[in-house]
């Protein structure tokens, strides 16, 4: 199942004229937490950010956002956001977006990747996890009192994270 329908689902740059659609992805897939259309704006208009798009049939399903971050000794990508319409959920989109992710920051010579995902999200950890995601510490009440995140990283480039 999963092949045929990542065949069928291009990942590419979003447009302006995504907005709406990405706003409509976001509340169907966070109660809190959501990203904003300035957040998507900002997005756009960036070129430290990675930003892409997940359609289908010409329907938007999905996207990825994050940054590349230019420390002091390497450059970090940070994933801020994934969602992925819920019909869509479990057909691979996730990985797609992990790997077009990942290839876009190691261009760019980010050293690493990280992200932080709710600790009882075990289906998103367990996608980080199967891509090599390792979780570097526990973040008390992150999302909210009582909701503890993860920060998790992953080595992109041999040698440095």
């Amino acid at each position: 199942m999963e092949d045929s329908v990542t065949e069928k689902v291009v990942i590419r740059p979003p447009e302006y004229e995504d907005i709406d659609r990405l706003l409509a992805i976001e509340r169907r897939s966070f109660k809190s937490h959501r990203f904003t259309r300035k957040d998507f704006e900002y997005h756009l208009a960036h070129s430290s950010s990675i930003f892409l798009v997940a359609e289908s049939a010409g329907q938007v399903v999905g996207y990825i956002a994050g940054v590349i971050y230019h420390g002091t000794r390497s450059k970090v990508a940070r994933i801020y956001s994934m969602a992925v319409l819920p019909k869509w959920r479990n057909a691979g989109i996730g990985s797609l977006f992990l790997k077009h992710f990942e290839r876009a920051a190691a261009k760019r010579a980010a050293y690493s990747a990280t992200l932080e995902v709710r600790k009882t999200n075990r289906k998103a950890i367990d996608l980080y996890r199967r891509f090599g995601y390792k979780v570097e510490r526990v973040l008390p009440d992150y999302y909210a009192s009582g909701s503890d995140g993860l920060r998790m990283r992953k080595s992109l480039n041999s040698g440095r994270s």
